[in-house]
């Protein structure tokens, strides 16, 4: 089965694309934040000439459909839905938080189940659980959802009694009022680093080897909370 796949995710500080096979990859990130309105199809447009590839040539295209930026992500469906549109191809949704489970993922020597975090606003979170179970579709244990601080300084420890092992993704957790919570992990155990789009690649070959595609009027963003006021890229 041909898995040539392009990805985008514009709802990070930075934009950052990828287009590849999972043997033949290329990869580019914005050397400015939030330009994603500026920069993405120009971006998109070098890796294709680099690649040597049409967008004809291409089986799907992978996105990230939140939790995140508001505008980032309207850009991010937006771009999506219109090259889908043009070649009569599917698009594959990753979630921004199963990116951070898969950059978490990278650091162990063996699968494990990650707490996933990103920080909303005040003292709101996304959050997620997941699991490698080495198909490379993560394992969904806890859908994205937002939730309180409080919540989380509730729900932590019975993951962690649940599963030992259990590995903090996401430079989230390093919010003063999770203080406590971190405190209980080693440090090997708390992954700071932010996802890029080599690990929305991976996640949207496997996704799109599994049959999980969507059709391209169907390749919109998911809003977790619908009254929480997002601030514009300016704002930001």
């Amino acid at each position: 089965m041909n898995s040539r796949l392009l990805v985008l995710d514009t709802c990070s500080q930075i934009c950052s694309v990828a287009i590849g096979d999972g043997s033949v990859d290329y990869s580019q990130s914005s050397t400015q934040s939030r330009r994603h309105a500026d920069e993405v199809l120009s971006m998109i447009s070098t890796l294709l000439t680099e690649s040597a590839w049409e967008l004809s040539a291409i089986n799907a295209i992978g996105f990230v459909c939140g939790p995140g930026s508001f505008t980032g992500l309207r850009i991010g469906a937006a771009v999506t839905q219109g090259l889908a549109f043009g070649v009569d191809i599917p698009a594959v949704p990753i979630s921004s938080l199963v990116m951070l489970g898969r950059r978490a993922q990278r650091r162990q020597s063996m699968a494990v189940t990650v707490a996933c975090l990103m920080h909303a606003r005040e003292d709101e979170f996304y959050f997620g659980v997941f699991r490698d179970n080495g198909d490379g579709v993560p394992e969904v244990l806890e859908a994205d959802s937002i939730v309180s601080a409080k919540e989380l300084l509730e729900v932590i420890p019975q993951w962690q009694s649940r599963h030992p092992g259990l590995v903090l993704a996401g430079e989230a957790w390093g919010h003063e009022l999770l203080a406590d919570i971190v405190t209980t992990f080693d440090e090997s155990s708390v992954v700071s680093e932010s996802a890029d789009a080599g690990e929305l690649l991976e996640l949207a070959i496997a996704a799109y080897r599994a049959g999980h595609t969507v059709a391209a009027d169907m390749a919109t963003p998911v809003y977790l909370k619908e009254e929480l006021v997002y601030r514009t890229v300016a704002e930001q």
